[in-house]
């Protein structure tokens, strides 16, 4: 039996996300949405194969979007809105072709994003608003 659902919204946890969840193999959702959770979006995350839900929004996490991320080949809905993360969105995330739902908003992400958006294929909704993105958007058909 995996689980299903791990989720402590609104609880005001405090600290960083622990290097456990790596651990948890059969872990499908996880929402730690709401929090105080600072530091960075832990690399181990990329090891939960079967992930398919992320909410890691409305906290205080920092740092870059782990590259490690691309390997959650189940991952269909990812939110990490309302945070300090900064740097690139990783091109690594383009090769989830499960990936549907995207909400990067309210961060310091960074640089152009017409590489990443021409290299997705199935995305439903993404939200790059308020961020410190520059260039044209270039859409290939």
């Amino acid at each position: 039996i995996g689980v299903r659902l791990v989720g402590s919204e609104m609880c005001k946890e405090t600290g960083q996300i622990p290097h456990v969840i790596g651990g948890l193999f059969r872990l499908q959702r996880l929402d730690l949405s709401n929090n105080k959770l600072g530091g960075p979006i832990q690399t181990g995350i990329g090891d939960c194969s079967v992930l398919q839900i992320l909410i890691l929004s409305n906290n205080s996490l920092s740092g870059r979007i782990p590259l490690e991320m691309g390997k959650l080949s189940s991952l269909s809905f990812l939110e990490l809105k309302y945070n300090l993360v900064n740097g690139t969105i990783p091109s690594q995330l383009n090769s989830i072709e499960t990936l549907q739902y995207l909400d990067v908003s309210h961060n310091h992400l960074s640089g152009t994003i017409s590489d990443f958006l021409n290299g997705i294929k199935f995305m439903n909704f993404i939200n790059f608003s308020y961020n410190n993105f520059e260039g044209e958007i270039r859409i290939l058909y």
